[in-house]
């Protein structure tokens, strides 16, 4: 989702614990946390209960020991927008509160895409903007909002003054022709930097279930998801390390097999969707725990079983410490 934020512990509780290691696949977070506090997420009930009664799909990210839940559909049918804020160490709950005004027209009655917390702003993506609030006292207040010209769907921490602003998505080429688009937000101005467009290998597997980034201190992990590459980058964008396995070298002759996604309709995402599920083992998700250890996930083909490999840097290089 998102949090990539302070780090308390370090890893061994998710080194040590298989089932940490499924809450990781199983929570589809958008800003993460890489200590001990995950356990804190993985058991925070992902349905969260709004004040008005029910449950709704969330979005969640982590901050300096906070969880916060949003609901992709929050900004919907209200004049108040409800984000949850639950202390990992007290196990209280509040709800922060954004009131609809004429200045946050394009935030409400649309899609939530992606929010984050860094210090004392809020970051919230939907298809319009990219909205920017400051805390104030017990309120928040809108400081800036830019539009979101280049579809980015997805946020992640870098440092404390930058988040990275990430899509990769089968776009219909009326829509967008960028597919796969890094940039980087600058907290410390409220000022989005230059987009820097990144290879669409695969991109027909964006219809489903990923998280093929990941970052942590300033670093960058981007997979490829049928070929067991993995890129590492610097807070410039900047690849600086690899990760390479022929464990998925038997993809290239299943993935001729595969539709090509180019004419983006229903009847081929289906034929995607049935060969993924019957030909393909893919990596499905990644997690940089620290700078020396990547926890990978792999959907395999025709099974619900994930595949788990942990990776770990040394002086040689990155080998694969657990799987």
């Amino acid at each position: 989702m998102i949090s990539y934020f302070s780090q308390c512990d370090k890893m061994e509780l998710i080194i040590n614990k298989v089932k940490l290691m499924a809450a990781v696949i199983l929570l589809p977070l958008v800003f993460k946390t890489q200590n001990t506090v995950y356990s804190e997420v993985y058991n925070y009930n992902t349905k969260i209960e709004s004040k008005t009664g029910g449950t709704y799909k969330t979005i969640i990210t982590y901050n300096a020991g906070y969880v916060y839940g949003v609901s992709q559909n929050a900004a919907y049918d209200t004049k108040v927008l409800e984000i949850k804020e639950y202390d990992t160490k007290t196990k209280e709950t509040k709800f922060i509160e954004i009131k609809k005004s004429k200045e946050l027209k394009p935030l409400f009655n649309e899609h939530i895409d992606a929010i984050g917390v860094v210090k004392n702003k809020i970051v919230i993506i939907n298809n319009n903007c990219i909205f920017i609030f400051t805390k104030n006292g017990t309120d928040y207040t809108l400081n800036k909002s830019i539009k979101n010209n280049g579809s980015f769907n997805r946020l992640y921490q870098l440092n404390t003054n930058e988040l990275l602003l990430y899509v990769n998505y089968n776009f219909h080429p009326l829509d967008e022709s960028n597919k796969h688009t890094w940039s980087k937000l600058y907290l410390d101005k409220d000022s989005l930097g230059a987009e820097k467009r990144m290879g669409d290998e695969n991109v027909q597997f964006s219809y489903f279930v990923n998280e093929w980034l990941s970052t942590y201190k300033g670093l960058i992990a981007y997979a490829h998801t049928t070929d067991y590459t993995i890129k590492i980058y610097n807070e410039n964008f900047i690849q600086i390390d690899s990760i390479k396995s022929d464990y998925l070298d038997k993809n290239k002759s299943v993935l001729k097999l595969i539709p090509s996604g180019d004419d983006y309709s229903v009847d081929e995402m289906n034929k995607i969707l049935k060969a993924d599920d019957t030909l393909l083992t893919r990596i499905e998700k990644i997690y940089l725990l620290d700078s020396i250890h990547l926890l990978v996930t792999l959907k395999q083909s025709n099974t619900s079983h994930l595949k788990y490999d942990i990776w770990k840097k040394n002086s040689n290089g990155w080998v694969i410490s657990k799987s």
